[in-house]
């Protein structure tokens, strides 16, 4: 049986929202860390729309968000 979606997009949006690059933690260049978050932003862009897809699929073969899946898709404050 392969990963559960609900737990495997969970715990990347959990670990991309916990995320924190910061110049005062790690020595790096300017262009390096501007880099970093154009990277960590094309990240978050890329998993916002799978995870659109994901609900959108569910909406259409289910009718609704299953209960196990609303957690997944609440704003992250």
């Amino acid at each position: 049986m392969g990963a559960v979606p609900s737990n495997t997009f969970r715990n990347t949006k959990q670990l991309l929202s916990n995320l924190n690059v910061s110049s005062s933690n790690v020595d790096v260049s300017s262009s390096t860390d501007t880099y970093l978050h154009q990277k960590v932003s094309r990240l978050e862009y890329q998993l916002e729309g799978a995870l659109y897809t994901l609900k959108s699929y569910m909406i259409s073969k289910e009718g609704s968000v299953p209960d196990e899946f609303i957690g997944l898709f609440a704003p992250q404050l």
